[in-house]
């Protein structure tokens, strides 16, 4: 069987995916365009992600990734169904800071980033995780 470039370039469909990961990649790229327009977008994060916390804590997720990644962090367009390499990074970082799996969290960025740049990233990671579970249990979905 030929090797299929196509099949290991595929992303994940967003319409595919569990709400609440959904919603933190409308996050993520709502995060990036308000930036770019010189915009704050807390009161649009606040109502994607439930409350003004979970805002505030993934807004400081977001620019300490952006502060600590090695090249500009790619996220595509609002109306784009396919998620990034770097989307598919944050969701499984903040995946690993849900689980509190701190392993897997550094194995996914060892290579990247030094430790002092993973621990404050999994520092933020924890706190938006910490205020958006509790949205979620909530009744927020």
């Amino acid at each position: 069987m030929p090797f299929n470039l196509d099949l290991m370039a595929q992303t994940p469909d967003i319409r595919c995916m569990p709400a609440a990961q959904a919603r933190i990649t409308f996050a993520t790229r709502i995060a990036v365009v308000f930036s770019k327009l010189g915009r704050d977008p807390r009161a649009e994060l606040a109502n994607r992600l439930g409350s003004e916390g979970a805002a505030r804590h993934f807004l400081a997720l977001v620019e300490e990734v952006g502060a600590s990644w090695p090249e500009p962090v790619y996220v595509n367009s609002p109306c784009c169904p396919k998620l990034s390499y770097d989307e598919m990074m944050v969701l499984d970082l903040l995946t690993a800071c849900g689980q509190d799996d701190r392993q897997t969290f550094d194995d996914l960025l060892r290579d990247m980033l030094p430790a002092e740049a993973r621990d404050r990233i999994y520092t933020a990671g924890n706190a938006f995780i910490g205020s958006y579970v509790q949205r979620v249990a909530e009744g927020g979905g």
